[in-house]
């Protein structure tokens, strides 16, 4: 597991998924929990497909859990801080954008 801190300051991250990771020849889909510590966040969800699921507007006390699929972060207030935590270890080439 993978844990981190992130201060996203008025961010905004284009939609994406995260590539499988595979252990002892398993496949693990990359499931991702993300906490909301301060701030405000809307965020897309998207099926495997790409296809959009819903918009939600995540605050203070929020904590969202996704299986599969991927998300895009629409807009973030400039004081807002998340916990993620996802199947790590993260090395910045496991993001596939649309």
């Amino acid at each position: 597991m993978q844990v981190a801190r992130i201060n996203l300051k008025n961010n905004t991250i284009r939609p994406h998924s995260n590539k499988f990771k595979i252990n002892k020849k398993k496949k693990f889909d990359q499931n991702e929990c993300w906490i909301v510590l301060k701030g405000v966040l809307s965020i897309s969800l998207f099926d495997i497909d790409k296809s959009k699921i819903k918009n939600l507007i995540l605050k203070k006390g929020s904590i969202l859990i996704t299986v599969g699929g991927g998300h895009s972060i629409n807009k973030s207030s400039r004081n807002t801080e998340i916990v993620e935590i996802k199947l790590g270890p993260y090395d910045g080439k496991d993001t596939i954008y649309y």
